[in-house]
């Protein structure tokens, strides 16, 4: 069974040809992999270039992603259940369908209210091409 980073190896951002990414089957592999069931958390890269990053994100009830920050504005979409994005004193709780937006280097942290799933796009700063 190829993991689900072996996958993504597969895609070539860079190239003009779009690419499909199968979210249904990537996820049930991250669920399949040991670092979910050990770290209750667990996610892969789906595109990396200069100007875009997505990280498919799953997470069990009660795991936490600790306080850290992205080099760049970062929005956080949740496909299932719910999450808590914690920014300073403020909390947010976010739902299927419900779209969050992040400027760079705020410090925040994630804590799974129940199964979870989002997908995290990240836009790196000063790493523009062309």
């Amino acid at each position: 069974m190829a993991t689900a980073e072996a996958r993504m190896q597969q895609l070539h951002p860079e190239e003009e040809a779009p690419h499909v990414v199968d979210l249904n089957a990537t996820l049930e592999t991250l669920r399949e992999e040991p670092e979910y069931g050990e770290n209750g958390r667990n996610g892969v890269l789906l595109v990396k270039n200069a100007e875009l990053r997505v990280v498919l994100q799953a997470m069990r009830a009660g795991a936490e992603l600790l306080e850290h920050q992205a080099p760049g504005p970062i929005t956080v979409h949740v496909l299932e259940g719910a999450v808590r994005f914690q920014v300073g004193e403020e909390s947010v709780d976010l739902h299927p369908g419900e779209l969050l937006t992040l400027a760079a280097r705020r410090r925040h942290a994630v804590l799974a209210l129940q199964d979870a799933v989002f997908l995290l796009t990240i836009a790196p700063e000063g790493k523009k091409s062309g």
